[in-house]
């Protein structure tokens, strides 16, 4: 029989050590102590069992058990017999159960409003696949939030799936924002769709009755000149001015309807192509004002070529037009390109402008000079506005008066797919 004074074996106790490689390692410390025949004690045996990996999985085990606790979103876990085993805070403030009465209400997936859908994700996570998506979900009041819900199959070291994780994100106001911005939308383009109907027709229905004007004020002139004295002629060369303003006006309406209404598909272009046929079509008055345009090489683009003519063509003519007197305009065109744009700068030597005005020149039949000055309608800009934003660019000035301007319009290089504003 052993001496009962005799000590008993040292208990595992957690320790530290260190390798021959100098990484230290954590470690359960058992001593044994050895005995003769008699009992008593003649050494002792250290028995060291290395626990750092396991200490690291539980450090970690730890770590993410305080994550998903304090995580923002609704987590719940299932057992692979689909039981709730484990709910966050978040999923008990979401749906409003206590942890008790969650933890009896099945799987993850049990309070989706749409049958069709639970089955839809247990099909999925039955074959060892996460499902997400958006669904509805009831609360314990019986309103009806909506969900993104992402549903993981939990699978052990071997790949055996042993429960299920649901994560929940409350997207409920997210959607309401969506359904707001969607009707909004809707009435936008159903709105904007009128306004360009109502501009077409009402401008074809004010064509007739003012080539009538036209008409009979031409026979007037003709036939009754000599009889209508000095004031009288005055007032038929003025209803003629107003008459032939009146049908500038009415066609350039109509081409800032059809910006949209009746655009061509988006196609690659050579914007040097175009650049050439618009300084082409500008060759009088540059000749007229005795006027230079500088250009350089310009990339290609998916757009419509039509219209992009028309911008160019509208900008090189407003560098030439707006020149100080007795100054040859001068109209150099630059261009740079990044990893999605082509920026094209315009500038010149005129007369420039008030930059603070700037955001009017844009707006349609806004003019910042007289009629008698400088010929048009003030629509110009305004179309080539309508058309770089139809492009997903844009046109923007820097001016001063004095200075000239530079007119910059950008360009997306690669517009895949052209935006109807119609449908």
């Amino acid at each position: 029989m052993l001496n009962p004074k005799i000590p008993k074996p040292i208990s595992k106790r957690k320790c530290t050590f260190e390798r021959k490689d100098g990484k230290d390692r954590n470690a359960l410390k058992n001593i044994d102590f050895l005995r003769d025949l008699t009992g008593k004690i003649i050494g002792g045996i250290e028995i060291f069992e290395d626990v750092t990996d396991i200490l690291e999985k539980d450090k970690m085990l730890r770590r993410i058990t305080k994550a998903v606790e304090s995580s923002d979103e609704g987590i719940g876990l299932a057992n692979i017999d689909g039981v709730m085993i484990f709910v966050n805070h978040s999923l008990i403030k979401l749906f409003g159960y206590t942890k008790e009465e969650y933890l009896g209400i099945g799987t993850p997936g049990a309070l989706i409003v749409d049958k069709s859908i639970r089955k839809e994700i247990d099909d999925t996570n039955d074959k060892g696949k996460s499902w997400k998506g958006e669904v509805q979900m009831q609360h314990k009041d019986g309103s009806v939030l909506d969900i993104f819900l992402r549903v993981d199959v939990v699978k052990d070291d071997q790949d055996n799936p042993i429960g299920y994780m649901g994560i929940h994100t409350d997207i409920t106001e997210k959607k309401k924002i969506r359904r707001r911005l969607d009707k909004y939308m809707k009435e936008l383009k159903r709105s904007n769709t009128e306004l360009e109907q109502f501009a077409y027709i009402a401008s074809h229905d004010l064509q007739e009755p003012l080539r009538k004007i036209q008409a009979f004020s031409d026979r007037l002139v003709k036939k009754y000149k000599d009889s209508i004295d000095e004031r009288g002629q005055d007032y038929m060369e003025r209803m003629q001015s107003a008459a032939m303003r009146m049908q500038e006006m009415i066609n350039d309406l109509l081409s800032y309807s059809r910006v949209t209404s009746r655009s061509n598909p988006f196609l690659k272009v050579d914007l040097n192509e175009i650049l050439e046929e618009a300084i082409s079509d500008l060759e009088t008055r540059i000749s007229r004002e005795k006027g230079k345009v500088e250009v350089c090489k310009l990339p290609e683009i998916k757009g419509d070529k039509v219209q992009l003519r028309q911008v160019l063509t509208n900008l090189i003519g407003n560098a030439l037009k707006y020149h100080k007197p007795d100054v040859p305009p001068i109209v150099k065109i630059t261009s740079e390109t990044n990893t999605e744009n082509c920026i094209i700068h315009i500038s010149d030597n005129g007369i420039g402008f008030d930059i603070s005005l700037a955001d009017k020149i844009f707006q349609p039949f806004q003019r910042l000079h007289g009629r008698g000055k400088y010929e048009g309608t003030g629509i110009g800009l305004a179309i080539c506005k309508k058309i770089a934003i139809r492009h997903k660019g844009d046109i923007t000035v820097e001016s001063a008066p004095d200075k000239g301007s530079i007119f910059t319009l950008t360009l997306p290089l690669n517009h895949m797919e052209e935006p109807n504003e119609n449908e």
